[in-house]
């Protein structure tokens, strides 16, 4: 999975925004603001992941145990797929 190309990342001070653009503009209205740990992992989105492969590589950066991490990267996917913006 990997976030749909239309998709532009920018950081903003301490948040990462996702927004929209080109078609997908009219079917996702609007921003995702996300803190630093979400921002990671739509920075590794831009690359085809597993869930599993976010989950080890979040587990490099962050010190927090596997069935936290892995919770909140599914939490995570399940917005993104719910929205329309994975491919």
């Amino acid at each position: 999975m990997r976030l749909k190309d239309e998709l532009m990342i920018h950081k903003v001070s301490d948040e990462t925004v996702v927004v929209p653009t080109g078609k997908l503009s009219i079917e996702f209205q609007g921003i995702i603001r996300n803190n630093e740990t979400a921002g990671f992992i739509m920075e590794l989105l831009k690359d085809d992941r597993t869930e599993e492969e976010l989950v080890d590589e979040v587990l490099c950066v962050y010190d927090a145990d596997r069935e936290t991490v892995s919770r909140d990267v599914h939490r995570i996917v399940l917005v993104l797929e719910k929205e329309g913006l994975l491919q």
